[in-house]
């Protein structure tokens, strides 16, 4: 995120965004063709921690972040070998 955060709301709006589409090109597979486990691990924590609200233990919350980054990783793994249409 931005270090910095601007009070206008399109300003502001417009930093998340950014700071989404740049978490979005995270790339969950290495060169030749196999996962990046440790990013995989780095998102699955980063997701949890997002889930403080929530009063799930920290077991669980990464056993759903882990789920839906693998998810990610598959598919982005898919369409790199032409399985999945971009």
């Amino acid at each position: 995120m931005a270090l910095r955060r601007s009070t206008n709301w399109s300003s502001a709006m417009r930093d998340l965004r950014n700071d989404r589409q740049q978490r979005a090109s995270i790339s969950f597979v290495c060169a030749d063709g196999s996962f990046a486990l440790s990013a995989i691990m780095r998102e699955a924590v980063r997701r949890a921690r997002q889930l403080v609200g929530s009063r799930l233990p920290w077991a669980r919350r990464m056993a759903i972040t882990l789920k839906g980054v693998w998810t990610i990783a598959m598919r982005a793994a898919a369409q790199a070998h032409g399985l999945l249409a971009a």
